[in-house]
């Protein structure tokens, strides 16, 4: 893919750590124009298409996480340059990178980046320093409507709102899925066309596959990465537990917890490969595309190479699906700095990058819907037989814990997980610690009087 000529991008850490690489398409512009119509949103009136030009010679800084979504995003730019006369720059780094930088880009007022795609676990650290989307959309004349009526109301609202405030755009929508190798499930007697029910269903099945095989049945990350983390959440969140009660107080070690981190190192790690305590993304896309293992969760951007018969041993032999008892959400929302000397340059590139049919062109060269309309869409579906399991997933989901410390959190998670998969602790212990570690960061950060 051609990256965007004007595109910086951090040369010492991997594309891939956008945990969810490569996403697709958006919705189909007479769709979009009916939903323009329909809902009424703020912005630009009715099927315009003309975008302002009063703000030519401008030139906006954004910041971009790497992948292909991102990469898809910074291609289709050109056509808003060319009719805006806005030059946009991208910087895209890591996912640590990208969270580190923008902290402290607005913290400390430097005020470099004029937007942002941002994680939506890091919402209520950047709030403060974030313009009203809605109050924007009111100023800028001629931006394309938000059509916010056109997202799935819960992801709308984990992505972009806090406190009634809306900052963010949903722009990279995301769900994880759990795959299944249906060679393998015929080959150990199992209906590939069967989902499973709960986690304990996906274990049982991994002990078939592995009693008829030489190949492991499930690949579960326990490397000290966020894809450990996200196997305990989604655990955790089956299991019927919550991070935290009416008081804030971690609940990290209640019996959900406890049976979370049971069931990963004492059934899925024992149907795993052996080496899973360094395990990131990489080694969860590799061991599912050649076949390694035959069961695996997966974000729905690593669909697209696991589809593609030049990367993947397991091209159209794979079945997909929701996680039992719920798909936990990813993905990403575009920001505005208020402090910008060209906020409303800025805010007039996310509404632009966010409308349905520029969504459905970004989608077309890999990137990423977050439109209901988008996941609809009957031409997008049929290439992308996917997008209907997404879409179930993101309407019922589980969000990352709900404090402006997740992402300390999220360490502190995996940080258990592999201690205890690689045998320096027990289960029990680990999770003990695990809530040890979490009140103890909640009460250092004031949480508690």
């Amino acid at each position: 893919m051609n990256h965007h000529p004007r595109v910086s991008r951090s040369t010492n850490t991997p594309s891939f750590f956008l945990y969810r690489p490569g996403f697709q398409s958006f919705a189909g512009l007479l769709l979009s124009l009916i939903i323009v119509c329909s809902v009424g949103a703020a912005g630009a009136a009715p099927g315009q298409t003309t975008l302002p030009t009063k703000y030519k010679g401008t030139t906006i800084n954004v910041l971009m996480p790497t992948g292909p979504a991102p990469d898809a995003y910074a291609a289709v730019t050109k056509e808003f340059e060319d009719a805006t006369g806005i030059q946009v720059n991208f910087t895209t780094l890591s996912y640590q990178e990208a969270h580190q930088r923008l902290i402290l880009d607005l913290t400390s007022g430097t005020n470099s980046f004029d937007g942002a795609l941002f994680a939506y676990q890091w919402k209520r650290e950047i709030a403060p320093f974030t313009a009203d989307l809605k109050k924007l959309a009111q100023e800028v004349q001629g931006a394309p409507a938000l059509l916010l009526e056109d997202y799935p109301p819960r992801a709308l609202e984990i992505y972009g709102v806090v406190d009634g405030t809306t900052i963010g755009l949903p722009v990279l929508g995301d769900a994880t899925l759990v795959l299944w190798n249906n060679d393998q499930c015929k080959a150990a007697g199992l209906n590939p066309e069967v989902v499973p029910a709960s986690w304990d269903d996906i274990y049982q099945r991994g002990l078939q596959l592995m009693k008829s095989s030489h190949n492991f049945g499930y690949g579960m990350p326990a490397g000290k990465s966020i894809q450990a983390t996200v196997t305990w959440i989604l655990l955790f969140n089956a299991f019927g537990g919550t991070y935290f009660d009416d008081k804030l107080k971690p609940q990290f070690d209640s019996e959900a917890g406890l049976k979370a981190m049971d069931f990963m190192v004492n059934k899925l790690a024992k149907v795993g490969p052996p080496g899973i305590n360094t395990w990131d993304f990489p080694e969860m896309f590799t061991a599912f595309a050649t076949g390694k293992v035959g069961q695996t969760m997966m974000w729905p951007g690593g669909l697209g190479g696991l589809s593609d018969p030049a990367q993947s041993q397991v091209a159209g032999k794979f079945s997909w699906a929701p996680p039992p008892g719920g798909a936990l959400l990813g993905g990403w929302a575009y920001e505005v700095n208020k402090s910008s000397a060209h906020r409303d340059a800025a805010y007039l590139f996310g509404a632009w990058l966010t409308s349905p049919e520029i969504v459905k062109k970004a989608a077309l060269q890999g990137g990423a819907p977050a439109r209901t309309s988008a996941f609809q869409d009957a031409e997008l579906v049929k290439r992308y037989p996917y997008y209907p399991a997404i879409l179930e997933g993101m309407n019922k989901s589980v969000e990352y814990p709900p404090v402006k410390e997740a992402e300390d959190i999220h360490i502190l998670i995996y940080e258990a997980i592999n201690a205890a998969v690689s045998g320096l602790k027990s289960s029990e212990q680990a999770s003990h610690d695990l809530q040890r570690a979490v009140l103890d960061l909640m009460t250092q950060r004031g949480y508690y009087h």
